[in-house]
């Protein structure tokens, strides 16, 4: 996905000191958030357990009025998920309108859409 944003940027200084600091943001978070699930859970539970980040969620309660905040994981989950396609499908389009020297990316989402479905279907068999 990194690669994607080398066509944004006409600078490539600029393209990697971005990259460096996001990469660097998502790798703290990561860290963050395994080590909060291993001093909770052990190495053990941490290692063999499945969606160890939901069951993380299920323990944390805030007052009486939020107890259930699964939820909560599952829809910020669900936007990630969707907000890296709908990045990819508009770095992707911007990297073939600057290939081609196109005025706009716009003609260009469609296709991508239609190549990118069949793709992710076959990648699963």
């Amino acid at each position: 996905m990194m690669g994607m944003y080398i066509p944004i940027c006409n600078k490539v200084e600029n393209g990697l000191l971005a990259k460096f600091v996001a990469s660097g943001i998502g790798s703290f978070i990561v860290v963050l958030l395994l080590i909060s699930i291993v001093a909770n859970f052990g190495i053990q539970l941490s290692k063999n357990a499945p969606f160890i980040s939901l069951q993380f969620m299920r323990i944390i309660k805030i007052g009486d009025f939020l107890q259930c905040l699964e939820i909560l994981w599952v829809i910020m989950s669900m936007g990630a998920g969707i907000m890296t396609v709908a990045n990819l499908i508009w770095a992707s389009s911007l990297g073939i309108a600057q290939i081609t020297k196109a005025d706009t990316y716009k003609p260009f989402i469609l296709p991508v859409i239609l190549i990118s479905l069949p793709i992710h279907q076959f990648r699963q068999f």
